[in-house]
């Protein structure tokens, strides 16, 4: 538990705000954010990465959580915003991020989608060749293309997003084709794109990476003779979930570095970008859910009112969050599953949790739920996805509301030959 987080005699505490009060305020379930927690990670990463580069930026992956006031949050601090698709993009302007600091890496991207980009004046990572000649008479004043590097690594098979397996980037000789054609058509101004996976712990893992990645680059500057106005080499900076050793950002950052030493004399002039968004807001995150109910035959199931449709990782990849009761601090644990109230056994949000001896009532807190929950939510069951609040010093903000069924029906149509 990260030091945000303390108890005072039984209850759970985040930045000196208690948990158990905002839950009685609010209700559950309830996604409680660290304002202050989010600004330290921020401020660690650029650390870490400016003491090595000239000219660098941190683009937020809107992907990890996309509220506006998060973003917003980000975006005082200098951010600028990596978007998957259009209306991330749009949601980036929404809170405050300007334009030219968005740089959209989608993929399977129609002309829609291209040209609602184009519109914005926002970059665009081409995840594919045929996604830049869609564009054909219309391309970009900059050219960039996402890399498969041939290699990749994810805290699941489903979060690695290069090698032979994945469906994201082109291999460097599509890659020179595409550079090649660009340059042809007359484009004077190119960046490139890297990103192969989530959530990784090792910084040997972004040496070899990026080793990998500066190959390819040096290949294209001797190739093509063009230099790059941008290396975006993607996130993938990990935060720990388990027993698990934090990632050391500054050795990462320093690795990084050293194997992209020998291209920047061809690109003296490249900005360099990285696109956290686990590492900036997962563990600024805390998800609560008050227990409905405890059965007990032949194991305990603690039943709760945050399910799969809040919290949907476990289910999809097998994720384990640390899950805590922040109303009981008491030595003595039990092993209970906790559970939702979806209609699938699949409705666990953790196995074998040792926890104080529960009852209907108490209070559960499911930590790093500051990424991947808000944003991978849905009203399945026809459920209501969590309110969130944001603590910000002293203050509570509501930042989101929780659905109420009329949020759920209110783009629905019954015909009339039905009523």
């Amino acid at each position: 538990m990260i030091e945000n987080f303390q108890y005072k005699g039984n209850s759970l505490f985040l930045d000196d705000v208690e948990l158990k009060s905002l839950a009685h305020q609010f209700g559950t379930p309830l996604i409680v954010l660290s304002e202050k927690r989010i600004n330290n990670n921020y401020l660690k990463i650029k650390s870490a990465f400016s003491k090595h580069f000239r000219h660098f930026k941190v683009h937020y992956a809107l992907k990890a959580n996309s509220n506006p006031a998060v973003i917003s949050i980000l975006r005082r601090l200098g951010a600028g915003a990596d978007a998957a698709n259009p209306n991330e993009a749009e949601i980036a302007m929404y809170s405050g991020i300007s334009p030219d600091n968005i740089i959209m890496t989608g993929n399977n991207l129609s002309y829609n989608d291209l040209k609602r980009a184009l519109e914005m004046n926002i970059k665009i990572n081409f995840d594919d060749v045929n996604q830049m000649n869609i564009l054909k008479n219309e391309l970009p004043d900059i050219i960039s293309f996402r890399i498969n590097p041939g290699y990749g690594n994810g805290e699941f098979t489903g979060i690695k997003t290069a090698g032979p397996s994945s469906k994201f980037g082109i291999p460097m000789n599509e890659a020179l084709n595409g550079y090649r054609t660009a340059l042809n058509a007359g484009v004077k101004k190119f960046g490139i794109h890297m990103m192969a996976g989530s959530n990784n712990l090792d910084p040997g893992y972004f040496y070899e990476l990026s080793g990998i990645f500066a190959g390819i680059i040096k290949t294209i500057n001797n190739e093509l003779g063009i230099s790059f106005d941008f290396i975006d080499i993607g996130g993938g900076f990990g935060v720990p979930y388990k027993n698990e050793a934090a990632l050391d950002i500054n050795e990462t950052a320093r690795l990084i570095a050293m194997a992209l030493d020998g291209i920047m004399d061809s690109n003296p002039d490249a900005e360099i970008i990285i696109e956290p968004g686990r590492y900036l807001v997962a563990d600024a995150g805390i998800a609560l859910a008050t227990v409905t109910d405890l059965k007990n035959y032949g194991r305990s199931i603690a039943g709760t009112d945050l399910g799969m449709n809040i919290l949907i990782r476990p289910a999809l990849y097998g994720a384990v969050h640390e899950i805590i009761c922040i109303n009981k601090n008491d030595d003595k644990l039990f092993n209970y599953d906790i559970t939702g109230q979806i209609c699938e056994n699949t409705d666990f949000t953790g196995l074998n949790v040792k926890l104080p001896g529960l009852e209907p009532g108490d209070i559960l807190g499911i930590m790093n739920a500051g990424a991947y929950v808000s944003s991978m939510s849905s009203n399945y069951n026809s459920l209501s996805r969590a309110a969130e609040v944001l603590i910000s010093d002293d203050n509570v903000h509501l930042i989101k509301k929780r659905d109420d069924i009329r949020d759920i029906i209110n783009n629905t149509f019954i015909p009339g030959h039905l009523l």
